[in-house]
């Protein structure tokens, strides 16, 4: 909760890797993909099986994912996921294999702010990994209330990141 998760210009696999599932919670993280990443997209969930303990649910609400690669997705579940929760993000960035990949039983992907153009977005200087959002960004102020929390963590955030 509340990082900053990049690889900037490495060669990394991806961003986020959670390759043996169970229950995950990301929230209010800065999440940017450079675009030397090995992998086509940001977030990886039971890519390797789904072997840690069920359920297996994955929670993603209020966090800016940055792709800047020319090409991607955002995020891939394994088929057997239990339920996948996006909510309140911001996509920003190349989306030429779609924003999710593979499947889940339950999906909620519901108020979350897409573009291939990263300088949609407002932030202040996004060349130098500063994702603050300007006072005139289309995303300030554009998350809904998220009453619910997982395993004791809430899902709203509580600063503004």
């Amino acid at each position: 909760m509340y990082n900053r998760i990049a690889n900037e210009q490495s060669t990394d696999s991806r961003t986020i890797d959670l390759p043996n599932g169970g229950t995950t919670v990301i929230v209010g993280n800065i999440i940017e993909q450079g675009p030397s990443s090995a992998n086509s997209n940001l977030l990886g969930y039971g890519l390797e099986g789904l072997s840690n303990p069920a359920p297996h649910k994955i929670w993603i609400c209020n966090n800016t994912f940055i792709n800047k690669k020319s090409t991607g997705s955002f995020i891939h579940t394994q088929s057997g996921t239990d339920t996948l929760f996006v909510k309140n993000n911001i996509l920003a960035g190349a989306k030429t294999g779609g924003l999710f990949l593979g499947s889940a039983a339950v999906v909620d992907s519901s108020n979350n702010l897409v573009s291939n153009n990263i300088a949609d977005f407002g932030f202040v200087d996004a060349a130098k990994y500063n994702y603050q959002l300007i006072t005139t960004s289309i995303a300030k102020d554009a998350g809904i209330e998220v009453n619910k929390s997982v395993n004791g963590y809430d899902l709203q955030t509580q600063m503004d990141v």
